[in-house]
C-alpha cells in the first residue's frame, strides 16, 4: 500500500502512462460481462422450464446491479432494456414462452455496450489532468470513463515527478476506517502536489475520518455518484485557474488600488459606469469596492444594476462610507450591497473581505451541475439508442420527436459540420440522443416530447446557434408519424423536401401543409399501411385528390389547425385507430365545429351495432364494414360526396 514518496496508499492497476479510453471501457465491459452471463445463465434454464423461486431472486439481484452501473454510465437505453428483463423475474416466473425474448433482450444490450466502445472518446493532449487513486472497483473505472467522456486526461495512480505539476485535480476514493492512517495518507499527498485540488470519495466513513482528512481536501463526497465528482472536478479546476479580479469605482481609484496589491488583492481601477457595468457583465470582474468619494445616488445604483442581470448576481459589492451612518447602511444593504465599511478602516481588514468575496463569487461562477448534456453519437450508435428510446416509449405509451437536421451542402463544409456538434450537446438533456448522420445531417431524439413542443424546440435551437439560413429540420412524433427508426427519418426527409419546394418554414412537421395548397378530396385515416395505400391507389385512379394520415391525433390537428386552409370533402376512417380512438375523434371534431362542413365515410372492420349507431350519431354519413369491394367503396365515396 503506497503513495508517492511512501509507503503504498493503494495498489496500483497499471504503471504510468494516461489512460485510453478504450482501456478503461475494457476493465467495465469485463465486468458488465460478468453481470450478462449470469443473467444469460439463468434466462438459458427457461428454455426446458419455468425458473425456480430462488433462480428469479438471483436474476433479479444481479439486474438491479446491472441497471445502477449503467445509470452510473448514462447508458439510459442498456438500463431501459435491463429493466425490462428484472421485470420478468419479479412477476410470475419466466418460463419458454419468454425465453426468446429474455435472450434477444440480453443481446440488445451487448449491442449498446458494443456501440459504446465504438464511440470511446479520443485523449486531448491539452485536457486537464485528473489522477484517480483507489482500488480497482466499479466506482472508480466509472468515474474514470466518465472523465473521459467530459473531456479530461485520467491517470488511476500518482503520477511520477516530471508529471506531478501538470495535474489538475486528484481524487481519493478510500474508506479508510482509522483516522489516524487516513489523515497521514492525505497529509502526504498534500505535501506532495502543493496546492493541486484533493477530493475525496467514500461510502461511508465515520465523522473522525472525516474530521480528519478535512484540513486536506478541497471537497468530499459521500455516497456520490462518479458523475456528481466528475462535475465537481471540472469546477475545482475552473476555480484554479480563474484568477479573481476586484473592480475599485471612485472618483479616485489609483490610491486603494495600491493598497489593495500590498495586501494581495488583484484590482482594476474604474470611473466610469458604463466600462463598469460592461466588464462585470463579460464576467472580467468578480467583486466591486466601491469607494468613499463616489456621489450617494450612484453609490445605491450599482449594486441594483449588477443584481438586475442573472449573469452577475454572483458579484460581490463592497462600499466604503465617509459617514458610516446606520440609515445610509441599512439603505445600501437594502439595494443589495454585501458589505458596508468605515472609510478609515484598516487596509489588512478591508483585503480580507474583499478576498472573501472574490472567494465566494468564484466559488458560484464555478459551481458544478449534475444533470449532464447530451451527447454526440456516431450514426451505428446512435440508431441503435434511438430504436431503444422507442421500444420504451411504447412500453410506457409515451412520445417520442425526432428531429433531421439537414444542412444545405453549399454553406456546410466537413469542418464546419463537426463544429456543430459541442453546440448542439449543450442545448439538449442528458436523456436526449444526437447522432451525426451522413449526407450532412444530425438526428436529434426528444425523449417524452411531443411534435409542437419539438417544433419549438428546434426553431430556438436554429435561432440559438444562429442556423436559419444553413438547415432545415424535420419533425415527426412517434408514434404517430410512424412506429420504427427508418420510417420516421423517411416521413422527415420528405417534409424537409416538401418544405424546400414550397418555400415553407425552416422547421416543419406533419402538421405544416402550405396554405396555397389545393383541397384534398379525400382524407384517408387508418393505422393499416398496405390497406391505406391500396385505398389511396383506388381513389387516384378515379381522379381523386388524397391525403392519407395513420393516426387520430394527426387527422384531427390537420381538420383543426389554424392555417387558412380548405378542408377535404370527405373524411374517410377507420374507429380502431392509435391514440385518438375514431368514436372519440367524431367526438373531438363535433366539439370543435368542424363536423358541421365535414362528411364522414367510416370504413371499419368493427361490427358492434352501438359502435356503429354511436358513429352515425356523431355524424357519420355512411358505413363500410371491412372486407369490401373496391367497386361499392367508390360507389359509396361518391354518394356521400354528393349528399
Amino acid at each position: 500500500m503506497s503513495l508517492v514518496g511512501g509507503p503504498r496508499l493503494y495498489e496500483a492497476v497499471r504503471i504510468g502512462g494516461v489512460l485510453d479510453a478504450s482501456e478503461i471501457w475494457a476493465r467495465l465491459h469485463a465486468r458488465l460481462e460478468r453481470g450478462l452471463l449470469e443473467v444469460e445463465r439463468i434466462i438459458s434454464c427457461c428454455f426446458d422450464r419455468r425458473l425456480e423461486s430462488d433462480e428469479c431472486e438471483r436474476g433479479s439481484e444481479i439486474c438491479a446491479v446491472l441497471a445502477e452501473a449503467f445509470a452510473e454510465l448514462h447508458l439510459t437505453a442498456g438500463g431501459d432494456v435491463i429493466m425490462q428483463v428484472a421485470s420478468t423475474f419479479v412477476g410470475a416466473a419466466p418460463g419458454p414462452a419468454e425465453a426468446s425474448w429474455l435472450s434477444a433482450l440480453v443481446e440488445d444490450l451487448r449491442g449498446i455496450l458494443a456501440v459504446t466502445a465504438s464511440d470511446a472518446p479520443a485523449s486531448d493532449p491539452d485536457a486537464p489532468l485528473l489522477v484517480v487513486i483507489g482500488s480497482p472497483t466499479r466506482f472508480t473505472d466509472s468515474l474514470l470513463w466518465i472523465a473521459c467522456t467530459r473531456g479530461l486526461r485520467v491517470l488511476d495512480e500518482p503520477p511520477g515527478a516530471t508529471a506531478m505539476l501538470d495535474t489538475a485535480c486528484i481524487v481519493v476514493a478510500c474508506d479508510e476506517p482509522d483516522p489516524n492512517v487516513a489523515r497521514r495518507q492525505f497529509r502526504s499527498l498534500a505535501e506532495q502536489f502543493g496546492s493541486c485540488p484533493i477530493v475525496f470519495c467514500a461510502r461511508a466513513p465515520s465523522m473522525d475520518v472525516r474530521l480528519a482528512v478535512a484540513p486536506y481536501v478541497a471537497s468530499a463526497f459521500i455516497g456520490g455518484s462518479p458523475s456528481d465528482v466528475v462535475a465537481e472536478v471540472h469546477a475545482l479546476v475552473g476555480r484554479s485557474k480563474l484568477q479573481p479580479v476586484l473592480a475599485v469605482f471612485a472618483v479616485s481609484p489609483d490610491s486603494l488600488v495600491a493598497e489593495l496589491a500590498d495586501h494581495g488583492v488583484d484590482a482594476c481601477p474604474f470611473t466610469d459606469i458604463a466600462d463598469l457595468i460592461g466588464a462585470v457583465g463579460s464576467r472580467k470582474v468578480h467583486a466591486v469596492l466601491v469607494g468613499a468619494d463616489v456621489d450617494r445616488s450612484l453609490r445605491a445604483a450599482i449594486p441594483a444594476l449588477v443584481r438586475s442581470d442573472p449573469q452577475s448576481r454572483h458579484v460581490g459589492v463592497i462600499s466604503l462610507l465617509a459617514r458610516n451612518t446606520a440609515a445610509e447602511a441599512g439603505a445600501l444593504m437594502h439595494a443589495g450591497t454585501d458589505a458596508v465599511l468605515p472609510a478609515g478602516v484598516g487596509r489588512a481588514v478591508l483585503g480580507a473581505s474583499c478576498r472573501e468575496r472574490l472567494q465566494r463569487a468564484v466559488e458560484f461562477s464555478t459551481r458544478p451541475t449534475s444533470d449532464p448534456r447530451a451527447r454526440s453519437f456516431s450514426q451505428p450508435h446512435a440508431s441503435l439508442l434511438i430504436e431503444r428510446m422507442l421500444v420504451g416509449a411504447h412500453r410506457r405509451r409515451s412520445s417520442v420527436s425526432i428531429g433531421v437536421l439537414a444542412f444545405e451542402l453549399a454553406t456546410v463544409d466537413e469542418s464546419r459540420f463537426a463544429e456543430l456538434s459541442e453546440p448542439l450537446s449543450r442545448e439538449f438533456r442528458g436523456d436526449d440522443v444526437i447522432g451525426s448522420w451522413t449526407g450532412h445531417r444530425y438526428v436529434i431524439a426528444l425523449k417524452g416530447v411531443g411534435r409542437r413542443t419539438a417544433v419549438r424546440r428546434f426553431d430556438d435551437l436554429l435561432r440559438n446557434l444562429g442556423l436559419g439560413t444553413e438547415c432545415r429540420v424535420g419533425v415527426t412524433e412517434f408514434p404517430h408519424d410512424g412506429r420504427a427508426l427508418d420510417e420516421l427519418l423517411s416521413v422527415s426527409e420528405t417534409l424537409i423536401e416538401r418544405a424546400r419546394a414550397d418555400e415553407g418554414p425552416r422547421v416543419i412537421s406533419s402538421e405544416w401543409h402550405a396554405a396555397s395548397a389545393p383541397a384534398a378530396d379525400v382524407l384517408v385515416v387508418d393505422p393499416d399501411v398496405t390497406l391505406r395505400a391500396l385505398i389511396v391507389t383506388l381513389l387516384e385512379r378515379q381522379g381523386m385528390t388524397v391525403v392519407q394520415m395513420n393516426d387520430g391525433a394527426s387527422a384531427f390537428d390537420y381538420l383543426t389547425a389554424s392555417e387558412d386552409r380548405v378542408r377535404p370533402r370527405v373524411l374517410m376512417m377507420e374507429l380502431d385507430l392509435m391514440g385518438i380512438d375514431g368514436l372519440q375523434l367524431l367526438r373531438r371534431l363535433r366539439d370543435a365545429g368542424v363536423m358541421g362542413g365535414l362528411r364522414v365515410l367510416v370504413l371499419t372492420a368493427r361490427i358492434r351495432e352501438s359502435e356503429l349507431l354511436d358513429a352515425l350519431s356523431l355524424g357519420a354519413s355512411d358505413i363500410v364494414t371491412k372486407p369490401f369491394s373496391p367497386g361499392l367503396l367508390v360507389h359509396r365515396l361518391r354518394r356521400v360526396m354528393e349528399s
